[in-house]
């Protein structure tokens, strides 16, 4: 014990001296005429365990995210329940609860994340400070609307007679992988490679 009344001793390697959980750390002081303390006691915890990596559940139901889902998106997941749940993107965190399910909100997915292909990263850090690798997860941001569509000319002159009334074909121009909707009888059709 110094000349201020402290102490310290160094412990190389904790884990190995103490083994994982609970231990009682307990010291006695002898004084210089030989007398002996009553023991001083702290109950500690080692852990020094990784948490298990994060989940990432799917994004927006099919990992796109579009217009009417880009504000207020809920990106959530599994992991250690007491744990705290970085998402690396936006800087935000949030606790895992009892059940062991998180969930980080991004009020506006198309500014934090910009348009096109996003790489979601996550970790968790358990109570005791210890770090998981990270989990990734791609996602798309698309929230620009498309231009309307085009519907070519139908039957030639736009007039539809009784020879042609059978099978009406009604086409046109749009963006590809698109689904186009005929208002009047609610069919669709894909937008083809070509833009048809």
């Amino acid at each position: 014990v110094d000349s201020n009344g402290n102490w310290s001793i160094t412990v190389s390697n904790a884990a190995s001296s103490f083994g994982q959980g609970a231990e009682t750390l307990s010291v006695t002081q002898t004084d210089a005429a030989g007398n002996i303390s009553a023991a001083g006691t702290r109950e500690i915890t080692i852990d020094t365990a990784l948490p298990d990596a994060p989940t990432i559940s799917m994004v927006a139901g099919n990992d796109i995210v579009n217009a009417s889902e880009s504000s207020n998106l809920v990106i959530s997941g599994t992991g250690e329940a007491g744990a705290t749940v970085l998402l690396s993107n936006t800087s935000q965190t949030t606790v895992v609860d009892s059940n062991g399910n998180w969930s980080i909100t991004v009020s506006d997915a198309a500014t934090s994340f910009g348009q096109g292909s996003e790489v979601l990263t996550v970790t968790q850090t358990d109570t005791a400070g210890n770090t998981s690798a990270a989990t990734q997860k791609t996602i798309t941001v698309d929230t620009l609307i498309p231009a309307a569509p085009t519907i070519s000319t139908v039957t030639g002159d736009n007039f539809v007679n009784s020879s042609e009334v059978q099978n009406l074909v009604i086409s046109g121009t749009g963006e590809v992988g698109a689904t186009v909707t005929l208002a009047v009888t609610n069919q669709t059709a894909v937008v083809d490679s070509n833009g048809n």
